[in-house]
């Protein structure tokens, strides 16, 4: 049995006990189609898509910034060229007054904020969504969010009414990364990143969509395939990647098969179960060495 078919068999073993998607577990193991990433900017909005005045803040511990996230098969791999996530993104794509306040050293070919608006509308359109998502797209449509967070204090100008680079979140806060709560009632805000529901319907939606069909080689199976593998499997923000073909004029792959697809086809559920089987395991038991992560594991079927 392959390592890949290995850390299938983990995942289904835990499937089984009902410890994929308990995020009150320490590590959490997440489900198929999502990832984390550090949030730094976190505030709560009403069902009707209204800001929640004094709710925003800047996550300034770093043991309370993990945020589980929806990804798609490109945006879990995403480099420089834009690709929204599903729900929970970094400023760029959330807000529409980006271009007011961060001015772009260099012109964008497209608007980040324009792609995450299409993907979030597409989605809420499906008969897979769920209310705390329109919510959120109700209020990303108002293009206030920085706005918003200067008036909340999240964000200060400076003198030349820029943004401030000192903020409460760290690192620039051009480059915040926002998540949210939904305030339903009177009753405490509804983290949403630690809503199964959400979660199900992401994934049911995933399944929905339309998906080229070939012969995944790890389990022998056809099934909807996966065109690229996932990042951030040491810690959140990780770049290293375990399967890459990106190299179509060297010698990765040429010589031997004329596409990538002929050297190694993997079903997305085969890869998605296997990586996330292996962020978990790393967390849980992992042994690291500085970028070096060393770890053995058993399937539970030994």
């Amino acid at each position: 049995m392959s390592w890949m078919q290995k850390l299938c068999a983990v995942y289904d073993a835990c499937e089984h006990s009902n410890i994929i998607g308990n995020y009150d577990a320490s590590p959490v193991f997440v489900p198929l189609y999502h990832g984390t990433q550090q949030a730094q900017v976190e505030l709560t909005i009403t069902m009707q898509g209204e800001l929640v005045r004094g709710s925003a803040r800047a996550i300034a511990d770093k043991a309370k910034m993990e945020t589980i996230i929806p990804v798609t098969e490109k945006s879990a791999s995403r480099t420089s060229s834009p690709e929204p996530m599903p729900l929970f993104d970094k400023l760029a794509y959330v807000a529409g007054d980006y271009g007011r306040y961060f001015p772009s050293e260099k012109e964008r070919k497209t608007d980040p904020y324009q792609l995450y608006l299409a993907a979030l509308r597409a989605w809420c359109a499906s008969p897979f969504t769920h209310e705390y998502v329109h919510a959120w797209l109700a209020y990303i449509e108002k293009g206030t969010l920085v706005c918003d967070l200067l008036s909340e204090g999240v964000f200060t100008q400076a003198e030349d009414r820029s943004i401030a680079t000192k903020w409460a979140g760290g690192g620039k806060p051009e480059d915040a990364f926002v998540r949210y709560c939904v305030q339903s009632s009177d009753e405490a805000p509804h983290r949403v990143w630690l809503e199964p529901a959400v979660s199900e319907a992401f994934i049911q939606y995933q399944r929905s969509l339309p998906a080229e069909v070939d012969l995944c080689y790890a389990s022998g199976i056809a099934m909807p395939t996966s065109a690229t593998s996932p990042k951030f499997i040491r810690y959140p923000g990780d770049g290293a990647k375990l399967i890459s073909a990106n190299d179509a004029s060297g010698f990765t792959f040429r010589g031997r098969f004329d596409t990538p697809q002929e050297a190694l086809s993997l079903g997305r559920d085969t890869t998605e179960k296997a990586h996330a089987a292996l962020k978990w395991l790393i967390r849980k038991q992992g042994y690291r060495n500085g970028d070096q992560v060393v770890l053995a594991f058993g399937t539970g079927q030994d």
